[in-house]
């Protein structure tokens, strides 16, 4: 409560609230009944090994 009420030391606290251009690329999400969630340790490791890309004949 105290911090919250000293705006020099609630600054110090700033850079991790509301960071969009700073991405933390550690963060996986994975789809929860129709809203993301971080992924577990489980479901990241998961999430590389069916990244693999099938590869698909042309039209042509």
């Amino acid at each position: 409560a105290q911090t919250l009420k000293d705006p020099e030391r609630l600054r110090r606290f700033r850079s991790f609230v509301n960071a969009p251009d700073q991405k933390d690329e550690t963060i996986t999400f994975t789809p929860e009944r129709g809203q993301i969630r971080p992924a577990t340790n489980k479901e990241k490791n998961a999430v590389l090994i069916s990244s693999a890309t099938i590869p698909v004949r042309s039209q042509g």
